[in-house]
């Protein structure tokens, strides 16, 4: 299955019910002004035979940053560290900041 969902913010005061820090509402506030922001929420088990869909979802991103969500993650193997890696790299060339979360 799909271990990639996709969820789109342009911001613009959208914000979750969480509870926040002065200093992470003011990087939230930032990317409000800015380009927006992707959630990825990444699901289940990362493994060799599915980890390439992370590169396809940040390539050619129009977005201030991506947020990868791993709260549902189960477990990854060594090629899904590559990938993230390469996708890090990825956004770094596209000057979009890269959030790991979960």
């Amino acid at each position: 299955s799909e271990p990639v969902q996709l969820t789109f913010y342009p911001g613009k005061g959208l914000r979750s019910r969480v509870l926040r820090s002065k200093t992470e509402t003011q990087i939230l506030e930032d990317y409000d002004r800015s380009a927006g922001f992707l959630i990825l929420r990444l699901q289940g088990v990362l493994f060799f035979g599915n980890a390439h869909s992370l590169l396809e979802h940040v390539e050619n991103v129009r977005c201030s940053a991506v947020i990868i969500d791993f709260a549902q993650v189960t477990s990854m193997d060594s090629t899904s560290f590559v990938e993230l890696e390469m996708a890090a790299k990825m956004l770094q060339q596209q000057q979009v900041t890269l959030i790991c979360s979960g």
